[in-house]
């Protein structure tokens, strides 16, 4: 019975400890990876804001009274219940990290006692580690213990884990929460903070929170430290590769030794024999995934490992050592070159000389490995000695051209076994043919008068067809022995006067070497591979092999040919997946698939850092060649004259551009060269990894160009001069990246202008939602991952606020905007669609000119952003109005309040002009605090209408069939609407999402009315339309009519004129049901209505012909008439409550 197999209670339990221990590992790597950087507390601002709500566990033993504080504190309550709302899911995986690292030393502990007690009656302990899988596992699950706690304290510090598990424990009750007690045990500080050095009795005392059975434990050492239980001689033979063919055990003895420290303080012998065999030339540890210890530090306080290590640390070994590696380091190059030349490493060579080229492989790996860890040796003089002369560079050179070897030879030795079965039955066919053209010869019937008939030797290869026939691929033993029993037969027929014929000896030579040919194809099977596999192991230098990127864009900016080479290091890191994935597969463990797709994804990552350098120097010459197509290379019109040809051809300046091209194509044919390969569970498309390459670096250049150039002095007081030089200034920029990205688009075979719209409106959205972000009540930062799925592979540049103007450029470009036409002499003019100076309207501030340069800059998707974060700021001066008025409207006002509406009813009514006297005075408390935000609501709101004006013009000309589409879709989804509501029993007409494209849509297309929208749902409000009444009477006296008959604010501060203030009403109203708006103009219309009846009564009584109009009621009927021409009221409503013989007497 097979010891993993479900029957074998035993070894099927290992199996799951083991499995469940590497899917530990993987999810305690990514969570490390992806920590909340609030639980660190690293800067003033953030432990000043959550110093109070995020705890250690100090907090479980005064958690009453903290809790209590942050009840009592209604902010600190905010804030608190708006992290346990966005780190919840996080917290959850974090302390179910823990608690797994907590089971599996409880269930390893299980395991060791049911072994002690012999509860597994076929297997003690001595019978597991008899058997070469029970030996592994068993190893393994203590080995994965030990390397949980190094690295949980390793890569999460103890300070995080207490406030991450007090987090936790936050958000539930402690009984709700299994194993709390034991967590709490387990994550408390260590006082260890890597990279310092260990503190006295680390991490002993840590491991010991949760000791296991010592006898075991020296079991367990024993065995690993007597066998070889991964029987990796077997690719490493050389006695001088020992302590490479041992490095996986020597990193689990290295682990392991941590739960015995008296066998690292006191037994010389077992450290004498620990180091001779497995350290005796290697001090540098790799364990886990690639994390690598020096022994000679660590080992140092502790007298029996020091004193074990100080013969093998001597200077005179480190120089011999040194002097050994330096040779080695020579003769692995010179065979990895040999092999490298072309036309060398070819199918038929690799079969002949198999064994001499693994051999070469083999040595190359083992002086990589050496020569990797040891270049992190932390005492100089000691890695100056070993390392002597030998360079980063030299590394780099040894791994480049050993990579290149491995993946050819990889690629013949796979394609020998996929189709060696078809090889195999040719060569034999061969074989046979030959035998029979043999037998013919001597069967008496041959053409050739010279051979004479021989029946013993006619029937001699008659017999070996039929042994010939017998060979097979099955049966590679038997095969392999037969197959040279054969040819040393025919080498001894040879010597037969009978055969000493030309014709003849041909025939045998061919045949003898179809037969070598096919000894050579049976000793090529998955054995090979499996032994290539161990030999070009690399997840040792996971982490060591990130200092050499520099070093690799450096190569490729010189070459980049040296992609083709690094396309076999890419391959060769795959060896990472190896490790962690062989027992979940045996397992078939349910986190196989997301453990594989995680260090898939690491290793694509690197993969694409390092190839980032190549759109990064493309986008280098694409800046000169922008350069020279925008300033120097005037563009060749249709028609030229011949004379004019010279002044146009510029040849220098095309010759610059020709080669600032070809070295763009030479650096895309680098990526694109390289083949599609499977790394992991992940396949890289070359192409695909050009494109994204390229998307980084021109979303880099676009947003940093937009970041420098739209920054304005909020303090400085200017016109709109400097305004269009900042837009003229983006506009040629952007321009100039567009065109070089249209430019090389075909030299590269990759759609630039695609490229560059899809990137820009990246941009945009991610600025619009980061901008809207400080609106909203977030305890949190910003998090990207929620605007883009993508985001950690493609990320959007994010820039530190230059100033309080806004959170980055579209902020402040909204927000100058804005700016801009609250100057005081500033004045909306419909018919310019502008704003203009109150006394010259030849004068602008802001008008269609100035924002159609913008929308030349920024384009659609610009625009459509601006639009929104407009839409974002109207939404936050809503709200802030809605708790404004909700604070000041006390019980006391409201009984007020209600006694002076009702004193307006009905509507139709004339009333005395005593009820309107005063009415200002009940928002006297708050009219400062929202006279300003009404302001900004209408300049917003005519900025948006602007943007929306330059959208249609642009949709309506460039892009009419897409205009015209979705004009017809939204005409015929409302009349779909209008159906549904007036045959309410007719199914939904349509469906969310597409409304939610065509939403889209329409506000590309500047199809919108911001004018109606309905941006914030407001609370429950009474008295509305007597608020607004009392505010338009408050806001009209600081009102005069200018010398063009218009309605301008008057005070030093300008906040309204007539546009804005009735856009801004209209806006606030439109928040509310209808009948709130319609009652509100019905009281300015009675107002009307009440002023002349009793200002006519008054006349009449006087015997006077004329009446006498105050500036109020003129400014009254001034708005209703600027709402009416906005189309905000019905023209009948309007004549309803104003007649036109009113009119015309007002």
């Amino acid at each position: 019975m097979d010891f993993i197999s479900e029957h074998n209670p035993c070894g099927y339990q290992l199996l799951q400890l083991t499995a469940t221990g590497d899917a530990v590992i993987a999810e305690l790597t990514r969570l490390a990876q992806n920590l909340p950087s609030i639980f660190y507390l690293k800067t003033k601002e953030d432990q000043k804001r959550y110093a109070n709500i995020i705890f250690d566990f100090q907090y479980l033993d005064n958690s009453t009274v903290l809790d209590y504080k942050i009840r009592q504190d209604s902010e600190l309550y905010d804030l608190d219940q708006e992290l346990k709302t966005t780190y919840k899911n996080i917290a959850e995986r974090l302390y179910n990290l823990f608690k797994s690292i907590y089971l599996h030393f409880q269930r390893l502990s299980s395991f060791f006692d049911s072994v002690i007690n012999q509860h597994f009656y076929n297997y003690p302990l001595e019978k597991i580690l008899e058997d070469k899988l029970g030996s592994q596992l068993i190893s393994e699950a203590l080995y994965q213990y030990g390397l949980m706690m190094i690295l949980l304290d390793r890569d999460i510090p103890g300070i995080v884990r207490e406030r991450c598990v007090v987090f936790f424990y936050r958000l539930n009750s402690s009984s709700d929460i299994p194993f709390f007690e034991e967590v709490v045990k387990l994550v408390s500080r260590t006082g260890y903070s890597h990279p310092d050095p260990y503190p006295k009795n680390y991490p002993f005392s840590f491991i010991e929170r949760y000791p296991l059975d010592k006898q075991i434990v020296r079991t367990v050492l024993g065995k690993l430290r007597s066998e070889d239980i991964y029987q990796r001689s077997v690719a490493f033979p050389d006695p001088d590769h020992r302590s490479t063919a041992l490095s996986k055990q020597a990193a689990m003895i290295y682990i392991i030794l941590f739960f015995v420290p008296e066998v690292l303080e006191q037994d010389n012998a077992i450290m004498r024999e620990i180091v001779d065999k497995f350290f005796a030339d290697n001090w540098i540890v790799s364990f886990g995934l690639g994390h690598t210890a020096d022994i000679s530090v660590v080992w140092k306080p502790f007298r029996a490992a020091r004193g074990a290590l100080d013969d093998m640390m001597s200077s005179a070994a480190l120089s011999n050592l040194g002097l050994r590696y330096d040779r080695v380091y020579s003769e692995a190059m010179q065979g990895l070159s040999d092999l490298l030349v072309d036309g060398v490493l070819t199918r038929e060579y690799l079969l002949s000389n198999l064994t001499s080229t693994l051999n070469t492989i083999r040595v190359a790996n083992v002086t990589l490995r050496f020569l990797m860890l040891h270049s992190v040796i932390e005492k100089r003089k000691t890695r100056e000695r070993v390392m002597r002369s030998i360079t980063e560079d030299s590394i780099l050179d040894l791994l480049l051209q050993l990579s290149d070897v491995e993946f050819q030879t990889n690629k013949i030795i796979n394609n020998i076994i996929d189709n060696k079965e078809s090889a195999w039955e040719e060569l034999k066919s061969v074989a046979k043919k030959r035998l029979q053209q043999l037998a013919a010869f001597y069967s008496g019937q041959s053409s050739f008068a010279e051979i004479s008939e021989n029946k013993r030797i006619h029937d001699w290869f008659t017999s070996l067809i039929t042994k010939v026939d017998e060979l097979s691929l099955d049966e590679s033993v038997v095969t392999s022995r037969l197959s040279t029993d054969i040819i040393m037969a025919l080498e001894r027929v040879e010597m037969f006067e009978e055969v000493q014929k030309s014709i003849i000896q041909q025939l045998l030579e061919d045949l003898r070497a179809g037969l070598t040919s096919m000894l050579k194809l049976l000793n090529i099977g998955p054995d090979v591979v499996f032994k290539l596999s161990l030999i070009t192991d690399f997840s040792h230098s996971w982490h060591l092999i990130r200092k050499f990127v520099p070093l690799m864009h450096q190569r490729i900016r010189q070459d980049a040919g040296v992609i083709m080479q690094l396309r076999g290091t890419f391959l060769k890191l795959a060896s990472l997946l190896e490790g962690p994935l062989l027992r979940m597969t045996q397992f078939e463990h349910s986190d196989l698939e997301s453990v594989a797709s995680f260090f898939s994804n690491e290793i694509v990552k690197f993969v694409s850092d390092v190839l980032q350098i190549v759109p990064h120097s493309m986008f280098k010459y694409l800046h000169a060649i922008s350069a020279l197509l925008t300033d120097e290379l005037a563009e060749i019109p249709s028609k030229i004259s011949r004379f004019e040809l010279i002044e146009f051809a510029k040849v220098e300046l095309r010759e610059r551009l020709n080669v600032y091209t070809n070295q763009v194509c030479v650096l895309a044919r680098g990526i694109l060269a390289m083949q599609r390969n499977f790394i992991g569970v992940i396949e890289i498309d070359p192409k695909e990894m050009l494109e994204a390459g390229l998307r980084r670096e021109l979303i880099k250049l676009i947003a940093d160009t937009v970041h420098t150039h739209l920054v304005f002095n909020t303090k400085a007081t200017h016109g709109p001069e400097t305004l269009v030089e900042r837009f003229s200034t983006v506009k040629k920029e952007l321009l100039a990246i567009k065109t070089s990205m249209q430019y090389i688009q075909d030299y590269v075979n990759i759609e630039g202008l695609r490229l560059y719209n899809e990137e820009f409106e990246r941009l945009v959205i991610y600025n619009v939602e980061e901008s809207a972000f400080v609106f909203m009540k977030k305890a949190t930062q910003f998090q990207p991952n929620v605007v883009f799925d993508d985001f950690d592979v493609n990320p959007v540049p994010s820039f530190e606020p230059i100033d309080k103007n806004g959170v980055n450029w579209m902020a402040r470009l909204a927000n100058e905007l804005i700016r801009l036409v609250s100057h005081r002499h500033s004045f909306y003019c419909p018919k310019h669609i502008a704003f203009v100076h109150c006394e010259d309207k030849s004068k602008e501030f802001l008008s269609i000119r100035i924002m159609r340069l913008l929308f030349d800059s920024l384009g659609v998707a610009g625009f459509v952003g601006l639009n929104k974060y407009l839409s974002f700021l109207i939404v936050s001066s809503l709200q802030k109005i809605y708790a404004i008025i909700e604070k000041y409207q006390d019980a006391g006002a409201k009984e007020s309040l209600t006694m002076i509406d009702r004193s307006f009813y009905p509507l139709s009514s004339i009333v005395s002009l005593r009820n309107f006297t005063g009415l200002s005075r009940i928002i006297d408390k708050y009219y400062d605090k929202i006279v300003s935000l009404f302001g900004f609501i209408g300049r917003a709101q005519l900025i948006q209408n602007m943007v929306s004006y330059l959208l249609k013009h642009d949709a309506s000309i460039n892009r009419t069939h897409f205009y015209g589409a979705m004009v017809t879709i939204n005409e015929a989804i409302i009349e779909d609407v209008k159906e549904h509501y007036r045959n309410p029993l007719i199914d939904d007409y349509v469906e969310s999402s597409l409304l939610s494209e065509l939403c889209a849509g329409l506000n590309r297309c500047g199809i919108s009315d911001s004018d109606n929208q309905v941006y914030s749902l407001p609370p429950l409000f009474n008295f509305v339309p007597l608020t607004c009444l009392a505010f338009v009477f408050k806001s009209i006296d600081m009102m005069r009519f200018t010398e063009m008959g218009d309605l301008k604010w008057y005070k030093s501060q300008n906040h309204f004129d007539e546009t804005s203030l009735c856009i801004a009403l209209h806006t606030f109203l439109q928040q509310f049901h209808p009948h709130n708006r319609e009652r509100f103009i019905g009281l300015l219309g009675q107002y009307i209505r009440s002023y002349v009846a009793d200002e006519w009564s008054f006349s009449n009584a006087l015997s006077t012909k004329t009446l006498d109009v105050n500036d109020r009621v003129k400014k009254v009927m001034r708005l209703l008439s600027v709402l009416k021409k906005n189309n905000f009221i019905p023209n009948e409503y309007f004549k309803s409550l104003v007649p036109e013989y009113l009119a015309a007497i007002v």
